[in-house]
């Protein structure tokens, strides 16, 4: 049976929500660039992991370890929305 919330229970309309509430009143992004493209390396580090023997494969620093000094601005509590309306 689908699942009438959409995909993750509902969670990915949220985070399309969010994304676009973001972008819509100027506000920081819940995630930055390089937190997107670590989550998105996880596919092709793994692959390259199973065709060599499943060794061990550490996930590059993008940052260049700047994200040690790197100000946290994920709105948790929503403080900050700009009411986007979903129709």
């Amino acid at each position: 049976m689908p699942n009438k919330l959409g995909g993750h229970g509902g969670s990915d309309a949220y985070k399309s929500w969010r994304l676009i509430d973001c972008l819509h009143g100027g506000f920081p992004l819940d995630i930055d660039v390089y937190d997107s493209v670590t989550w998105s390396s996880i596919l092709p580090l793994s692959s390259w992991s199973v065709c060599n023997n499943s060794n061990s494969v550490k996930i590059p620093d993008f940052t260049a370890g700047a994200w040690q000094k790197n100000e946290r601005n994920m709105d948790v509590d929503l403080k900050y929305y700009a009411n986007t309306v979903l129709k």
